[in-house]
């Protein structure tokens, strides 16, 4: 099936605007996950030419990714939610399923305490949306207006925070083995340098002028 793409986007930015998402994990992270996701499915799809079955899934799955996150709901509640909002739009009841499988597994959190769960059939599919959302990671930006919306901080204590976590967690996804694809590695390896730099600019400007 085609994935009703402008169903998912209202019902993300109802979602958000409803329980007070921040930028950082609303409707632009979506469609940056979805993108990174299209990227790596399209490297990954030649030698597993089965996953073109299974890219309502993925896509899907890149866009709603984060709409359960318990940080701002709790989580059983808007598993329903989606569930009920994705049968309403035609998705079968395994797709369904699958799709809340890979979004309720994949956080960093999960992944690091308990290693990669087993999808069976899906596992590539799994491995496409987590690492779409790994890559995201890399927009440094995104730690600081997490920062600032959700923890009440100001830009340069957020900056400061963000700095600490980035050399804690995302400089270390590749190190960490969180990447299983080639072209999540090797992307992984450009954005972080370029995240690195922009750290590196930004701490020298705020240490100089302000």
């Amino acid at each position: 099936m085609k994935i009703p793409i402008n169903n998912i986007v209202n019902y993300i930015l109802f979602q958000t605007k409803k329980y007070n998402f921040d930028e950082s994990h609303a409707l632009n992270h979506a469609l940056d996950v979805l993108s990174f996701s299209k990227r790596i499915f399209d490297h990954e799809v030649i030698n597993y030419p089965y996953l073109k079955k299974q890219q309502n899934i993925i896509f899907t799955s890149a866009l709603v990714h984060d709409i359960c996150d318990s940080k701002y709901r709790n989580e059983k509640e808007s598993i329903i939610e989606l569930k009920t909002f994705l049968i309403q739009n035609k998705y079968s009841d395994l797709d369904t399923n699958t799709i809340i499988d890979i979004i309720s597994k994949m956080s960093y959190h999960k992944i690091k305490q308990n290693g990669f769960p087993d999808l069976g059939e899906y596992q590539k599919a799994f491995h496409i949306v987590r690492e779409s959302d790994l890559l995201a990671a890399y927009d440094f930006n995104r730690t600081i207006l997490y920062g600032i919306y959700k923890q009440n901080l100001n830009y340069k204590t957020s900056f400061k925070k963000s700095k600490q976590l980035y050399e804690k967690r995302m400089d270390k996804h590749i190190s960490d083995n969180l990447f299983t694809t080639i072209y999540g590695i090797e992307r992984a390896k450009i954005l972080n340098n370029e995240a690195k730099e922009y750290i590196s600019n930004i701490e020298n400007l705020i240490n100089n002028n302000t």
